[in-house]
């Protein structure tokens, strides 16, 4: 993936360059905890984090924050709703770091699908892996408990990858507890020989449970 993001997967850098002279699109730079979507401020326009990283998140009815996701340099943004018909966006996007994002309309976007069908091909991709974390993400909210919920954070992470590092910060952020609380239902998961930590801090799934 080059400096222009997923959705420009698989064209080089020289094409995509010649391909946005073709269509109107604006960038943006954003600073830290500044707002770059809201459920008004939406515009139905696709994003495209060219640097930085962001959250995703929904404010609850008691005034606390769920996150959804949390994206770094070259995601997409706002994929499944650029088509939609809503008149508000779902959710906050929220830069966490100094943030440029590339905007496109529908209609720009319309022209790149006839311009290069592989651009087509990467957004149906991107809206793919969009439904598949949101899935994800609701499965683990029907978790009552928080080691559960961090069991199946761990495993889904371990499908990819045997053995994974963990972002402590991002975990207690997503599961809304402290680092005190996440190591003790570490300590608590290993006890139970449900993962394994090793020396350098990295966990993996038990043989009996990844195989």
């Amino acid at each position: 993936m080059h400096k222009f993001g997923k959705l420009f997967n698989d064209l080089s850098e020289t094409t995509v360059q010649h391909l946005l002279t073709e269509v109107p699109h604006t960038v943006k730079s954003f600073a830290s905890q500044e707002t770059i979507f809201t459920e008004i401020n939406y515009n139905k326009q696709l994003g495209i984090l060219l640097k930085g990283e962001v959250q995703i998140y929904i404010t609850l009815t008691t005034g606390d924050r769920l996150l959804l996701n949390q994206l770094n340099a070259g995601a997409l943004l706002g994929t499944g709703y650029v088509w939609g018909d809503a008149e508000y966006f779902p959710a906050t996007i929220t830069a966490i770091k100094p943030s440029t994002v590339l905007f496109l309309s529908k209609t720009s976007l319309k022209k790149l699908f006839s311009l290069e069908p592989i651009i087509l091909d990467n957004y149906l991709t991107a809206i793919n892996h969009s439904f598949l974390h949101l899935t994800n993400k609701i499965e683990l909210l029907a978790i009552p408990s928080v080691k559960e919920r961090l069991l199946f954070m761990i495993t889904q992470a371990c499908q990819s990858n045997n053995c994974i590092s963990l972002n402590k910060s991002k975990l207690c952020h997503e599961l809304s507890i402290s680092r005190a609380s996440l190591y003790r239902c570490l300590d608590q998961l290993q006890k139970e020989q449900s993962i394994q930590i090793h020396s350098d801090g990295k966990i993996s799934l038990p043989p009996s449970i990844s195989k």
